[in-house]
């Protein structure tokens, strides 16, 4: 009684990971400030914005992906006091980049005037938040397993098979 007791402490956490885990967002929440071309804060109202990823940190690296925020689809960008806040992917998923290298945030507005977009330079570095994607990646592989002592077991072991979503606990006790 007390190992199977001792044994649903540790794999209950488990169980509930695991169903929270094949909900992972495929997205990134990015905020800035936006500004005209002499540092002023713009006007609060919605702008149209386009982001894009490149693999270098100029618009010359090979572009990866590219999400427009549009009045005409219904997405502009919200800017209060200069503040914007996105969530990128929700319009162009994001899952065709394995985020496995160093990646480059390009923002541009659109211009009315010019009629094109004005590109804020330099391109932003991403940073490790956004390659937390691949961690989903990771979880949802062939097969995966880990193992950790206790006083009680001396093993636990977790499989799970991405192909069924069928997974499986096998625990050693210890000899007491």
């Amino acid at each position: 009684m007390t190992r199977s007791r001792s044994l649903y402490t540790y794999l209950a956490p488990l169980l509930f990971a695991t169903s929270v885990w094949g909900q992972l967002p495929a997205t990134i929440t990015y905020q800035g400030v936006l500004a005209d071309g002499s540092g002023s804060i713009v006007a609060d109202g919605n702008y149209d914005m386009r982001f894009q990823l490149f693999d270098g940190p100029t618009t010359t690296d090979n572009l990866l992906w590219t999400e427009d925020h549009l009045a005409t689809g219904g997405a502009t960008v919200p800017v209060a006091n200069g503040v914007f806040s996105v969530e990128l992917g929700n319009i162009t998923v994001l899952t065709s980049l394995e985020f496995d290298a160093q990646y480059w945030l390009e923002i541009a507005v659109w211009n009315v005037a010019a009629l094109a977009w004005d590109a804020m330079l330099p391109l932003t570095a991403l940073t490790s938040v956004p390659y937390a994607l691949v961690a989903d990646r990771a979880f949802s592989a062939d097969t995966a397993a880990f193992a950790f002592e206790s006083a009680d077991v001396d093993t636990v072991t977790f499989a799970f098979d991405a192909d069924t979503s069928d997974f499986a606990f096998i625990a050693e006790f210890a000899d007491t």
